[in-house]
């Protein structure tokens, strides 16, 4: 069963059922692992959780679907009802400051300075005035770098925060709807044309 969690930036796709299987990916690279929920639609997605996948384990996946964030089979957070383990991976690194943004700035803007009043003080009156215009395009270049900086950085921070609230919303969720501490493992029957039947084991 998939659900739709809409948020201002990205949509989030809860699945909810059992690992069908895995294969073993490169290090630092996860397994790539396969899904099966509850109707039957199979989704491939990426495991990097610590603990190597056990075939028919109860799990919880939550992706990002849509948005310009989005990492396609990259979970935010696997949950085992089966073992009990939780895995959350944050699809961003960690944002820029506004602070250091703005510090290397004014870095950059003192240095472009220092740099044309020096040239500026041995400069006849026509070359300063494009030492001055040319240093005053590069200022107002890397103002706009900066206001880049801060709109990615905001974006990035909301985009964690965001991303955390989901994680606790599908975690509340899923203690509501089972009172049971763990689910037990699935039993997969295979024959030629793959899996055919799924018990609960005992």
């Amino acid at each position: 069963m998939s659900n739709i969690i809409s948020k201002q930036l990205d949509d989030y796709r809860r699945l909810d059922g059992h690992l069908l299987g895995w294969e073993r990916g490169l290090v630092g690279q996860g397994h790539q692992a396969t899904l099966i929920d509850h109707e039957g639609a199979i989704t491939t997605f990426n495991w990097r959780s610590p603990k190597e996948p056990i075939a028919g384990d109860q799990i919880t996946v939550v992706l990002p679907s849509k948005g310009d964030g989005a990492r396609a089979g990259r979970p935010i957070l696997i949950l085992n009802h089966t073992t009990g383990d939780r895995h959350e991976e944050v699809s961003k690194a960690k944002p820029a400051s506004t602070r250091d943004i703005m510090l290397w700035l004014a870095v950059w803007v003192i240095v472009a300075f220092a740099v044309t009043a020096a040239i500026c003080f041995y400069a006849n009156t026509f070359e300063i005035k494009v030492i001055v215009l040319v240093a005053a395009a590069l200022v107002n270049w890397r103002l706009a770098i900066a206001t880049r900086d801060i709109k990615t950085s905001e974006k990035t921070s909301l985009r964690r925060l965001e991303e955390e609230a989901v994680r606790a919303e599908v975690a509340l969720s899923i203690w509501e709807e089972n009172p049971r501490s763990r689910l037990p493992r699935i039993d997969i029957l295979y024959d030629a044309n793959g899996p055919i039947e799924y018990q609960q084991t005992a």
